[in-house]
C-alpha cells in the first residue's frame, strides 16, 4: 500500500510521461513507489543505487544540487590520510594550487591541512605532490566546499582550529564565476566546527 504521497507522484510523473518527457528515478523506495502507482514505468529510466548518481552530481556548481551535497555523508579514511589525527586541523578552502598548504605544512609540524578544491585536476596534482614528498600532516580533497564543508570536517577526531579562504569571490564577470563560495550554509558550518578561540583567514 502506498501513501497519498507517492500516489500523486505517480500519477503527475504518469502524466509526465505521456507529454514526452524524460523521467529518471533514483533510490529504491522511489521506484518501487512510482512503479506500483503508474501505468507507464516502461518508460521511467530507473537507477535504484543511488550512490551511483550522487558520484555523477557531487561537488558539481550546481545551486539545485546544494542540499543533496550537503546531507551526504562524506567517508574519509583520516587514520590512512594523516600521522596524527589528533593533531589540530587546518582547512583552506579553495585551495588552488596547494602551493600555500605546501609551505604552511612545511613549517608547521603539529598542524594537519586539508586543502578543498572543486578543480579535480589541480587536486590530482596536489595529491602527487604530497605523495612525492612524503608529507603525512598534508591532504587535498576534490569537492565544492560550500556545501560539503560541514559533511567533511566534522568527522574528523581532532579540532578544527583554523579556516583559511584565500581570494573566496574570483572576476563574477565570468559566467562560470557567478556562483558564490561564501554562502550562509558554508559561514553556519564553519561557525558550529570550530574549536573556541579557533581562527577564520580571509583575503
Amino acid at each position: 500500500e502506498f501513501s497519498v504521497g507517492a500516489t500523486q507522484l505517480g500519477q503527475i510523473l504518469n502524466k509526465a510521461s505521456h507529454n514526452s518527457c524524460d523521467i529518471i528515478l533514483v533510490g529504491g523506495a522511489a521506484c518501487k513507489a512510482v512503479k506500483g502507482m503508474s501505468d507507464s514505468s516502461s518508460q521511467y529510466t530507473a537507477s535504484e543505487n543511488e550512490s551511483i548518481v550522487w558520484e555523477f552530481l557531487k561537488g558539481r556548481i550546481l545551486p539545485g544540487i546544494a542540499a543533496l551535497d550537503k546531507s551526504y555523508p562524506y567517508q574519509i579514511p583520516w587514520d590512512d590520510v594523516f600521522s596524527d589525527t589528533t593533531q589540530p586541523l587546518f582547512v583552506d578552502i579553495g585551495s588552488g594550487n596547494g602551493l600555500f598548504l605546501f609551505q604552511m605544512a612545511r613549517n608547521w609540524e603539529g598542524l594537519n591541512f586539508l586543502g578543498l578544491e572543486m578543480n579535480e585536476k589541480l587536486v590530482v596534482r596536489c595529491l602527487q605532490d604530497v605523495a612525492s614528498a612524503g608529507k603525512r600532516n598534508l591532504y587535498f580533497l576534490s569537492t565544492n566546499a560550500t556545501s560539503t564543508f560541514r559533511s567533511i570536517v566534522s568527522s574528523y577526531p581532532g579540532q578544527l582550529t583554523l579556516v583559511s579562504i584565500q581570494c573566496p569571490n574570483p572576476d563574477f564577470n565570468k559566467e562560470q564565476n557567478r556562483w558564490r563560495m561564501v554562502r550562509r550554509m558554508l559561514v553556519e558550518a564553519v561557525a558550529d566546527l570550530l574549536q573556541v578561540n579557533g581562527k577564520v583567514y580571509s583575503v
